[in-house]
Formats: C-alpha cells, structure tokens, sequence
C-alpha cells in the first residue's frame, strides 16, 4: 500500500505508517504541483495498484489522475466536501468551478463513494448526482 504525502518530513514516520509505503513530494515540487503530477513521478510504484483511495481536497485531483492513468477500483471519501465550505464561506465563482469540477469527475468515476454524516451525501446527490 502506497500514500502519496505532500509533506516531505515524513520520514520521522515510516515505521509508524507500516505497511504503507510513503512516496513523498521531492523538494523541488511545490505542493499543488505535486497534487496534480505526485502519480507521475511514482508511477513505478503506482503502476498495477489494485485500488486508489483518495480523502477530499486536493486528493481529488491526485487520485482522479492515478485512477485515469492506472485503473483499478476507485474509492472517494469525503471527510469535509471542500465545495460546500467554499461555497459556505462566499468564495468567488471563479476558484469554486475547478473544485466542483474536480468533484464531479472523481464522483464519476468513483466505484465507491464514502462520507462521514448522510448531510454530505445528501449534498453531493443535490449537486453532483451521486450517492
């Protein structure tokens, strides 16, 4: 099992992530960088997984590209749906569509689709279809 981290202290962590194997992010890779090129520059350990997880935010993106590279069973949780509290806190339309975007599609191709209260998957129903 691989996790894909942003942070690159992570190795204080390894044996406490066992059996996940942390890829992180090289030096050289800003964060929102590696959200969208992280299954790239792992595609030797990404290459055959049986199932990608993925938990909301910039996740989305990152495991929505390993799925579409990859394949294998999809599995989308949504701790917090980063849509609704942008959309909660007035956001402008304009950073809100990519992230809508983004949901949508990982909805789609999702196999699975977890939330943590029904309120959520009442939400992605109203606005995405799904659940």
């Amino acid at each position: 099992m691989y996790l894909l981290v942003p942070d690159r202290k992570i190795d204080a962590f390894r044996e406490a992530l066992a059996p996940l194997q942390a890829l992180p992010r090289p030096r050289w890779c800003p964060v929102l960088l590696y959200s969208l090129i992280g299954p790239l520059l792992h595609w030797r350990a990404l290459w055959g997984c049986d199932e990608i997880r993925c938990h909301n935010g910039r996740g989305l993106w990152t495991s929505t590209i390993a799925r579409l590279l990859f394949g294998g069973r999809y599995v989308v949780r949504f701790g917090y749906i980063w849509s609704w509290d942008m959309a909660r806190r007035g956001v402008p339309v304009w950073k809100l569509l990519p992230v809508l975007a983004s949901e949508w599609i990982a909805c789609r191709l999702a196999d699975r689709i977890e939330v943590a209260v029904p309120r959520q998957a009442e939400y992605l129903k109203a606005i995405h279809g799904v659940m």
